[in-house]
C-alpha cells in the first residue's frame, strides 16, 4: 500500500524486494511460477506503465514498477489515504516450514536499503519524494499439540494410578496412548493398548487415564504418546510413581531442568513461567523477540535443584509494555538452552 505524506507526493520508477526464506516458498518462486501480481486500486485505472516480477537473486522476488502519467516530469500523483497498489500471492510449498516474507524498497543491489531514494531514472518519472519501508511478516506453523501438564497420582483406595494431561491447543491430531515401563528406559515400556481420541481445539482441554492393572510396592514409569494425523508421534515423560503397600504412599517425579510450563497462554499482561533445576546450576532466563533480540532478564543467578515460578508482566526492559506477538522464553542451564513460545494478545 502506499500514500501520500503531504500535498503533492508523487511516485514515479521503483523496486520493491520482497525476500522469503526457500523451504516454505522455494528459492525462484517468479521461475517455478509460484507468484502471482495483480493490480490494486491505486492503479486499476491505467496509471501504471508496468509491473515486473523478477528472481534477481535466489529467495529474493524484485517487483519494478514503473507509475505515471504522459505528463514529463510529474509522475502519478499518491492519495492521502493508504491505497493497495498491487497484490502479491505466493504459493506455500511446505506449510509445515516457518513462513517468513520481508520487504523493502531499494537500489537493486544487496544489502537492500530501507529508503527508495528519488533518483532520476528519466525526466518523466523524476518527481517523487523518498519512500521508506521495512517490514516482515512471520508465522510460526502451529504445533500439533501443545502439553502444559503430564502427572500421576494414586487414587483414593490405592487401587489405580490416574494419569491426567491439559493440553492448551491441539490440531490435526488422532489421540493419544499411554506407555508404561518399569524403569525410565522408553525402549523398554509396553503400550497399553488403549487409544484416547484428541478433541482438536485451541481452548484448554484436561485428560484422565486410569492404570488398574498395579502391584503393590512397585514402582512404574509413563510415558504420554500424542498421534498426529500426518504420522508423527510425540512422546512425553517419563513420570514415575511408586504404587504403596500398607502404609502411606509418596509420588516419585523426579525432577528435569527446563521449562515446564507457561500459564496462562495467549497471556495479557501477565505470564507465568514454570520451570525446574535438577541439580545446582546457573540460570539465566530471558525473553526473546522474533528477531532474537532480548526484551528481557528475568533470572540471572544460581538455582538449587527444585521446582521454581517466575513472572513476567509483558514489559520491555525499559518498563514499557511490549506489543501482541509472538515471544520466546528462553532457558539457559547448565550448558543447555531450553525454549517455551509464548504470545501476548491484547
Amino acid at each position: 500500500m502506499a500514500q501520500a505524506t503531504e500535498t503533492g507526493t508523487n511516485i514515479g520508477v521503483g523496486i520493491v524486494f520482497l525476500s522469503y526464506n526457500a523451504p516454505a516458498f522455494g528459492s525462484m518462486i517468479k521461475t517455478e511460477g509460484n507468484v502471482t501480481v495483480t493490480l490494486g486500486e491505486l492503479l486499476s485505472n491505467n496509471n501504471v506503465y508496468s509491473i515486473t516480477p523478477n528472481d534477481t537473486y535466489e529467495n529474493v522476488l524484485a517487483l519494478t514498477h514503473i507509475y505515471g502519467t504522459i505528463t514529463p516530469g510529474l509522475g502519478n500523483s499518491l492519495p492521502t489515504a493508504a491505497t493497495q497498489l498491487e497484490h502479491v500471492k505466493i504459493k506455500i510449498i511446505d506449510t509445515s516450514q516457518p513462513i517468513q516474507v520481508c520487504f523493502w524498497p531499494g537500489n537493486g543491489n544487496p544489502p537492500f536499503d530501507s529508503v527508495m531514494a528519488d533518483e532520476q531514472f528519466d525526466d518523466q518519472f523524476a518527481n517523487y519524494i523518498p519512500v521508506v519501508a521495512n517490514m516482515c511478516i512471520y508465522h510460526e506453523p502451529p504445533l500439533p499439540v501443545e502439553l502444559s501438564t503430564f502427572t500421576a497420582s494414586m487414587s483414593i483406595t490405592n487401587d489405580a494410578v490416574n494419569l491426567m494431561w491439559v493440553t492448551q491447543t491441539e490440531s490435526n491430531m488422532i489421540g493419544y496412548r499411554i506407555l508404561r515401563g518399569n524403569s525410565d528406559v522408553l525402549a523398554e515400556a509396553e503400550d497399553q493398548n488403549t487409544l484416547i481420541p484428541a478433541t482438536n481445539t485451541s481452548q484448554p482441554v484436561t485428560y484422565m487415564y486410569s492404570d488398574t492393572v498395579i502391584q503393590p510396592e512397585q514402582s512404574y514409569y509413563y510415558w504420554l504418546e500424542a498421534l498426529d494425523m500426518d504420522g508423527t508421534n510425540t512422546f512425553f515423560g517419563p513420570i514415575a510413581i511408586t504404587v504403596p503397600g500398607e502404609g502411606e504412599y509418596t509420588p516419585v517425579i523426579p525432577l528435569a531442568t527446563g521449562i515446564s510450563s507457561l500459564y496462562p497462554n495467549p497471556f495479557n499482561p501477565d505470564l507465568t513461567i514454570s520451570y525446574s533445576v535438577k541439580t545446582s546450576l546457573p540460570v539465566k532466563i530471558d525473553i526473546v523477540n522474533m528477531r532474537g533480540q532480548i526484551i528481557q532478564t528475568l533470572v540471572n543467578e544460581n538455582k538449587e535443584a527444585g521446582v521454581y515460578r517466575q513472572n513476567w508482566n509483558g514489559t520491555g526492559s525499559d518498563g514499557r509494555l511490549c506489543s501482541s506477538g509472538v515471544y520466546f522464553v528462553r532457558m539457559q542451564a547448565g550448558g543447555e538452552e531450553y525454549y517455551a513460545k509464548a504470545i501476548l494478545l491484547k
